[in-house]
């Protein structure tokens, strides 16, 4: 008796607290769904978004950007597209560089060694061309594999939160202009394009240190290193990876329709300028330029006249034989341009319209200005010194460099002679070389 009653005890404990949980779980969905109706973004899954190659990012939190935006998306479905369009405009552009570069090697050798006097080209010289073709091909094979220039993350800042942020402490690379008031912002890097390590002997590199102002669309490129090309591989070269920074400003939220080509024009001009290094530095007028400079100076006035000491005028001969060699190809205006923008590859470059050191307040330049080493005449620098060769040209007429380089021709083969410049120079025209120098850099100082 005793067990039954305690049996209807527990049925009826349990049948009560049965209803209590249902309760429970009804006031709770009855809470939920209300809830749900008054902030829909909590548990509305069509508002969160992945964001992958590249990724996004909330700049400010520091962590992935997930919410559906019009604006970002715009950025993330555009970028990548212009990104590839500008990797295949200068794959090809570089194709075509390297097809007509290869069609023209033997006229090019031939009439560098006619205007040293030579009655062939060396095979030293022949050979150092070819690697040079050479060299262009196993790059253009590793652009082709891989896009050496890749997106890989997009920083996302909304313009009322930086402006806040950046009245509290600074964000690197962005800042408010203090005149303008406008925000800015820019691209600063390392681009170490080839490195080997070689503990016997002085590494192999060849660095990029790049600034871009991203609204601008202006910046700089300084090249620094040393390669030796006959030792060239494609295992030393390295990509870039970056990360670029968008600023939803109030008036690109309001009308992307009209803001969005000032920020794909810049996000053009900045891929693009990554281009610009490879083909400039590689696959370009000026870099053919510089290449029969340096196989000038090494394959002629080394081994074939035993002149190892270049000097001043030296170098600027080496210059004006790859310039008229050059000059009948492209024509005399565009050589000559070159010789004005700018003649060797190691000197700092411009990015977009014009040179940006984008200095910013309270920043120190990172070095000397774009072409300082043109203020002045320096016959130590090699623009001078080609300048120079070419004042010698138009004071003593076209026969003074083939007169000249004949007599070095004549000394390299006698061993035995030596002659100093300055009598050489007075045996050709009968002037005095230091007279003649003083008189050219009276005369540009003024420039």
């Amino acid at each position: 008796m005793f067990h039954k009653l305690r049996s209807k005890v527990w049925f009826y404990w349990l049948y009560m607290l049965s209803i209590l949980t249902v309760s429970v779980v009804s006031g709770l969905a009855q809470k939920s769904r209300n809830l749900t109706s008054a902030d829909p973004e909590l548990t509305n899954l069509e508002d969160f978004i992945v964001y992958a190659e590249p990724r996004v990012i909330d700049a400010l939190r520091k962590r992935p950007f997930s919410q559906r935006d019009p604006v970002v998306e715009l950025f993330f479905q555009q970028l990548p597209g212009i990104s590839n369009q500008i990797y295949e405009n200068n794959l090809r552009a570089m194709q075509t560089y390297l097809i007509r570069c290869e069609e023209d090697q033997h006229r090019k050798i031939q009439r560098l060694s006619e205007l040293a006097g030579l009655d062939k080209p060396p095979a030293d010289l022949v050979e150092g061309y070819e690697e040079r073709i050479s060299n262009l091909k196993l790059l253009l094979k590793w652009l082709q594999k891989k896009k050496p220039i890749e997106l890989t993350q997009i920083d996302v800042w909304r313009e009322s939160e930086l402006r806040y942020r950046l009245d509290r402490m600074p964000v690197n690379d962005i800042r408010i202009n203090p005149e303008t008031e406008e925000l800015e912002s820019r691209l600063r890097f390392q681009w170490k394009m080839i490195y080997q390590n070689r503990p016997r002997a002085k590494d192999w590199e060849l660095n990029f240190d790049i600034g871009i102002h991203l609204q601008e669309q202006t910046g700089y490129y300084d090249p620094k290193g040393f390669m030796h090309w006959s030792k060239f591989d494609t295992k030393n070269l390295n990509r870039i990876e970056f990360t670029y920074p968008i600023i939803i400003t109030d008036a690109l939220r309001e009308n992307p329709q009209a803001e969005m080509p000032a920020h794909i024009a810049a996000y053009q001009t900045t891929v693009n300028s990554f281009y610009q290094i490879l083909r400039e530095v590689f696959f370009s007028d000026l870099a053919d330029l510089h290449t029969l400079y340096i196989l000038t100076r090494g394959r002629i006035f080394a081994n074939e006249w035993n002149q190892y000491q270049t000097t001043a005028l030296q170098r600027g001969l080496a210059a004006y034989l790859a310039f008229q060699t050059l000059e009948e190809q492209i024509g005399k205006s565009k050589a000559r341009e070159i010789l004005d923008n700018d003649w060797t590859t190691w000197h700092i470059r411009k990015i977009g319209s014009e040179f940006n050191s984008i200095t910013w307040e309270y920043e120190q330049e990172p070095f000397a200005q774009y072409l300082a080493y043109k203020n002045k005449p320096d016959l130590r620098n090699i623009y001078w010194s080609t300048k120079f060769v070419h004042y010698l040209v138009d004071r003593y007429g076209s026969t003074f460099v083939p007169n000249y380089c004949g007599s070095l021709r004549a000394l390299g083969r006698e061993k035995r002679i030596s002659l100093k410049e300055a009598d050489l120079f007075n045996r050709i025209t009968g002037d005095d070389l230091n007279a003649v120098i003083k008189l050219f850099i009276d005369e540009n100082s003024s420039i």
